[in-house]
């Protein structure tokens, strides 16, 4: 399955999370429902406001989720999410990577 084809089927809950460690989970533990998928939300249903800022830390926080998703599902990773795991470090946006393999 690629990356897209993940992201896709992600977005419509039909791939069940395997670990409760994942930094969705974390923010859902702080926040409601509704805060927590506000943007996802009006993606894929625009209403409400027209022109909806969507800021880099969002964007971020939600190719994370995808990310970690995606690796604890299929205990595999990808160059791209190597790379994507590098620019958050030096961005400041994570301290460690977002996805490691099982050892």
């Amino acid at each position: 399955m690629s990356a897209l084809s993940h992201l896709l089927r992600q977005g419509r809950g039909q791939i069940k999370e395997t670990t409760t460690n994942h930094l969705f989970r974390l923010i859902r533990a702080k926040f409601s429902k509704e805060e927590t998928n506000a943007v996802i939300n009006w993606l894929k249903h625009p209403s409400g406001q027209y022109g909806c800022e969507i800021t880099e830390q969002e964007v971020v926080a939600t190719i994370i989720r995808v990310i970690q998703k995606f690796v604890g599902t299929y205990e595999t990773t990808h160059v791209n999410f190597q790379s994507f795991s590098e620019w958050c470090m030096q961005k400041g946006y994570t301290k460690k990577p977002l996805a490691e393999q099982k050892k």
